[in-house]
């Protein structure tokens, strides 16, 4: 049985005269997805093509943004918060609906890296059935700064998402980006590719 270019077949067995189960697994490269074709040989005679498209998580398409003030600053600093959904979509822009992934997040503030590698922020942080989630919140506490000052900062984050796989998980890079200007009193996200959030006062 082969089913193309960076797919493998595993776990082959015969359930009748004309069914044939196996596990088809994508390596982790974009070359995996699209369309594909499974072929079945045996005993010299060999099956026509049976169709079929893989899904590569891709970006994270925002579908909603809430502003919204946020009581976890300092009482002497600002900070304005909102919440942003995603969906997780393929190569195509479709929509990956299904449960299990992991989506993680790096971000540099002000270009300076908050932390090392990536890590999970999703709410909730596995995704259910539909392949949606939640940025629960997106913001910066500004504790440094006098009370009445719009102070800001800006802030990048880059994406990939965890697949669980039968033979261990995979992680794919999403071409998603968000870049933010968070300021005491306002926000502005763009989400390249998508769209531009403002909310408040941003300098």
């Amino acid at each position: 049985m082969n089913a193309g270019s960076n797919i493998s077949v595993t776990n082959v067995s015969v359930g009748s005269a004309t069914q044939i189960m196996a596990t088809f697994t994508p390596t982790n490269s974009a070359s995996a997805g699209g369309n594909k074709a499974v072929i079945v040989a045996s005993n010299g005679q060999t099956s026509g093509p049976e169709n079929f498209f893989v899904q590569v998580p891709t970006f994270f398409s925002a579908t909603n943004y809430n502003a919204r003030i946020i009581s976890g600053c300092a009482s002497s600093g600002n900070g304005f918060f909102a919440d942003l959904s995603y969906q997780v979509t393929d190569q195509n822009g479709s929509p990956i609906a299904v449960a299990g992934l992991t989506p993680q997040e790096h971000f540099t503030e002000n270009g300076t890296p908050t932390f090392l590698g990536f890590r999970p922020f999703a709410t909730p942080q596995v995704t259910p059935n539909d392949g949606a989630f939640d940025d629960t919140p997106i913001g910066s506490c500004l504790t440094t700064n006098p009370p009445g000052l719009n102070a800001c900062v800006d802030v990048v984050q880059t994406f990939n998402v965890v697949v669980p796989c039968s033979s261990g998980a995979t992680t794919y890079p999403i071409n998603t980006q968000t870049t933010r200007r968070d300021c005491s009193f306002g926000q502005r996200v763009t989400v390249s590719p998508g769209t531009v959030f403002t909310s408040g006062t941003v300098n």
